[in-house]
């Protein structure tokens, strides 16, 4: 997915982050109430948010910019010969 295009992988996990925020402070209870989600949920988001952290360090470290075919090249190729001793 994100070879193809890393932008809608980015936004997607921004996405997620956001949904999942929000699901934990609508959730938090009041001084003094249980909590309404159970604590293997309470971990599955944690993972999540693991998830989605260590999966946009991996697409910032890579720099994943996406390449056209009809982009022109930008290397200059310089020819050996062309090359004088100093």
């Amino acid at each position: 997915m994100s070879e193809q295009n890393p932008e809608i992988e980015k936004k997607t996990l921004v996405m997620m982050r956001k949904v999942l925020g929000n699901i934990v402070k609508e959730t938090i209870p009041e001084k003094g109430m249980k909590n309404v989600l159970s604590d293997s949920c309470i971990n599955d988001i944690k993972d999540c948010f693991a998830l989605i952290a260590a999966r946009e360090r991996e697409l910032s470290e890579s720099n994943l910019v996406p390449k056209y075919i009809d982009e022109p090249n930008n290397v200059v190729e310089i020819p050996v010969s062309s090359i004088k001793r100093s």
